[in-house]
């Protein structure tokens, strides 16, 4: 079954078919052969029925609130912190980014928040 949804969707690739469609087309297959006669309108609120708006909102916000606390120099100041306590110990290093990641992440919520505020 999947060999021939992924050869279906390289056939319609080769043949110069719109992204969308080959996207598209292979789903609807599967959507035929799996649920047969259920209304679209039905299959659709079942799938995004999970889909929180809030849910879809909270990522960019905390990686907006982690950008405010980078560019206030919090992050700097949690990792000079874990630094001065952690990094004179063998693989200090590790240990700082390590520390500054925990404390960050305690501060943002965010693990996504993190990573942007930090790797930067």
């Amino acid at each position: 079954m999947l060999v021939l949804v992924i050869a279906l969707a390289v056939l319609l690739l080769v043949l110069g078919f719109e992204m969308f469609l080959v996207l598209g087309i292979p789903v609807l297959a599967i959507k035929t052969l799996f649920y047969g006669t259920l209304p679209d309108v039905a299959l659709i609120q079942k799938i995004l029925g999970g889909i929180n708006h809030s849910t879809l909102l909270a990522i960019p916000f905390f990686v907006l609130a982690a950008e405010f606390m980078a560019s206030g120099q919090i992050a700097r100041r949690l990792i000079d912190l874990v630094q001065a306590l952690v990094g004179h110990t063998r693989g200090g290093i590790g240990h700082t980014v390590i520390g500054g990641s925990m404390a960050f992440g305690s501060v943002s919520g965010s693990a996504p928040a993190t990573v942007a505020a930090l790797g930067r």
